[in-house]
């Protein structure tokens, strides 16, 4: 068992107080850049950090995969290195984990992972949701996720006539272009909105 001094308090956006050993919290990008600060006799007594975009169940996978994988090399770059091959014990414990989700739960957990940036699974949820929608239509991906059609026309007419997941893809980074140049700069994630 890990000393105390080794583990952090996090609080989810649902006021849930849930721990993670040091070891797993370094999978976490966002957790390493806030911890970086604090010296390590402060942790035993330090408010609990706050994950303002994760709710509990969430939350809860995040740790899980993050202990799962703390003893595996640290994915820094998505694009340099493809990640090392996990045991077949830790494969089966990835399985267990996200086998069961539906399309929504997959989405949740892939935004908390890209917002905590815990690449490696980031990474893998990405090849599952991309396996889902592979060759779908995109009325199949708004039935399979359950969205609703809120395209313009124009993007409806487009939609129906290019390869959707290429274009959905560039619509998405589109939003979250906009949304860096929105403010996203300005959000500070030791805050809960009240």
């Amino acid at each position: 068992m890990a000393d105390s001094a080794d583990i952090y308090k996090l609080i989810t956006n649902d006021g849930k107080v849930l721990e993670i050993s040091k070891q797993a919290a370094d999978r976490s990008g966002m957790l390493v850049e806030l911890l970086k600060n604090c010296p390590i006799d402060d942790v035993k007594n330090m408010d609990p950090i706050v994950l303002a975009e994760v709710n509990e169940t969430i939350a809860k996978m995040v740790i899980k995969w993050c202990e799962d994988h703390k003893d595996l090399p640290i994915l820094t770059d998505d694009k340099s290195i493809t990640p090392p091959e996990p045991s077949e014990e830790i494969k089966n414990m990835e399985k267990e984990l996200l086998q069961d989700l539906d399309g929504n739960e997959l989405c949740d957990l892939y935004q908390a992972s890209n917002w905590m940036d815990v690449r490696c699974l980031r990474l893998e949820i990405s090849k599952i949701l991309a396996a889902m929608v592979s060759g779908k239509k995109y009325t199949e991906i708004r039935t399979l996720w359950q969205l609703e059609g809120d395209f313009t026309a124009e993007e409806e007419a487009k939609l129906s006539t290019v390869d959707s997941l290429e274009y959905l893809t560039e619509l998405i980074t589109k939003h979250e272009e906009k949304a860096t140049e929105d403010g996203a700069a300005n959000l500070d994630p030791m805050t809960v909105d009240e």
